[in-house]
């Protein structure tokens, strides 16, 4: 099985397949949840899944601040269940501030798995799932047709 390692980390974790993803989450016991995003359109039509999976386990997040709309803009007030930061000084301010603070961590985090459980179930969100599904199938395509339509005519 492959490990991933990266310099200045003091733990390695194997890869996992998907199915064995949330135990392998949870059993890691993180103190804080990292969601760093280059800018570019692809990052910013993301959803916020991984500050759902950090704040589900009462994990604080720092994710990316984008400059107009992004995904992580539903972390709500800088320090309230999570944090924003944009550049290396506030990445860096921010990730020095919950390394330091027992407390802070356990508070934000504690706020971002109040929130999790209490918006992000499948009984409360069943219809903004089916109509993302309705959506997808009535305009099945619509990426390729947009492509092809950008296309020049010499690569037709």
């Amino acid at each position: 099985m492959p490990r991933l390692q990266a310099a200045g980390f003091e733990e390695a974790w194997p890869a996992v397949d998907w199915a064995d993803w949330p135990r392998m989450l949870a059993s890691i016991h993180a103190d804080v949840g990292l969601a760093p995003l280059f800018h570019n359109a692809f990052n910013q039509g993301r959803s916020e899944l991984h500050r759902v999976e950090f704040g589900a386990l009462a994990v604080p997040t720092v994710a990316e601040r984008w400059r107009g709309p992004g995904p992580y803009d539903v972390i709500r007030g800088d320090g309230v269940d999570g944090f924003l930061a944009r550049g290396r000084q506030e990445w860096s301010d921010k990730i020095g501030a919950l390394a330091k603070s027992p407390q802070l961590r356990a508070d934000i985090g504690g706020r971002a798995r109040e929130r999790i459980v209490a918006e992000y179930n499948c009984r409360d969100r069943v219809h903004e799932i089916a109509d993302a599904y309705m959506w997808a199938a009535t305009n099945a395509g619509i990426g390729r047709k947009v492509r092809d339509q950008e296309a020049p005519s010499s690569n037709r």
